[in-house]
């Protein structure tokens, strides 16, 4: 089998353990039936995730650790930092964190880093804990296999979303992009990621404060020139499976 697409995620300590959250255990056995599709995956992971991914991913060689790496280390903790009391008023305060917010926004450093060096022609950011949202896991094994084996129609960044476009409320979450899955060419996802890093210091001192990356990529596209290919979806299986059309036959 010839893999086209390499899949990013991140199980990074960010420090919450409220018992109304998803436990350790929880996120692992979901990252554990993703592992299961056979899809070639890297995971940055922190000091405190590394032995239970590694001990997850044991038996899978098409699964590997990009790095170890803490939250505070990441470029785009310095950029938000400034604003870890600036947080939206419209939020679960139990989970929408400084920390919670600031790996959100991290996703595209993840997949900028790993675009910069990677063989394959496509890349795809997907949740470590996706698995929460699936209905139908064999459907869903099935999309992500075709996903990895094939190209996009066009050389493009995809993300599915639930909104038309609109005006950002910047301290309420849009979901103009569902922000757990998105995919595209290694070239073109490091410009979104050149042109993202470019505007978010503005975006965050501009809209006063911190907010979650599907509203600063929502943004992006309302403001600039930067224009990613849209497919309808919900927090479900639609969210893998929109982008089935846009691959070549």
């Amino acid at each position: 089998m010839t893999f086209t697409t390499l899949f990013v995620t991140a199980f990074l300590d960010i420090g919450q353990n409220d018992p109304q959250l998803k436990s350790m255990e929880v996120r692992l056995a979901h990252f554990r039936t993703l592992v299961q599709t056979g899809v070639p995956i890297t995971v940055f992971v922190s000091e405190a995730t590394k032995k239970v991914v590694e001990d997850v991913c044991a038996d899978f060689t098409t699964v590997t650790i990009q790095r170890c790496v803490e939250l505070k280390d990441l470029r785009t903790y310095s950029l938000c930092e400034s604003y870890k009391d600036k947080l939206p008023v419209v939020r679960n305060v139990t989970k929408d964190s400084f920390e919670f917010l600031t790996l959100m926004n991290a996703k595209l450093e993840f997949l900028q880093e790993v675009a910069a060096t990677t063989t394959y022609k496509q890349i795809a950011w997907i949740d470590f804990n996706i698995w929460h949202v699936v209905k139908n896991t064999e459907s869903v094994t099935n999309t992500l296999q075709t996903i990895a084996t094939n190209n996009l129609k066009e050389s493009s960044v995809v993300i599915p979303g639930c909104w038309d476009k609109q005006e950002i409320v910047w301290h309420r979450i849009s979901w103009r992009f569902c922000g757990g899955f998105l995919m595209g060419s290694t070239d073109l996802m490091l410009d979104f990621a050149k042109r993202l890093y470019e505007q978010l210091p503005s975006m965050f001192e501009g809209r006063g404060g911190l907010t979650w990356e599907t509203n600063a990529w929502a943004e992006l596209e309302r403001t600039t020139d930067w224009k990613p290919v849209w497919c309808f979806a919900d927090h479900n299986d639609t969210i893998i499976e929109c982008v089935l059309g846009l691959l070549d036959d």
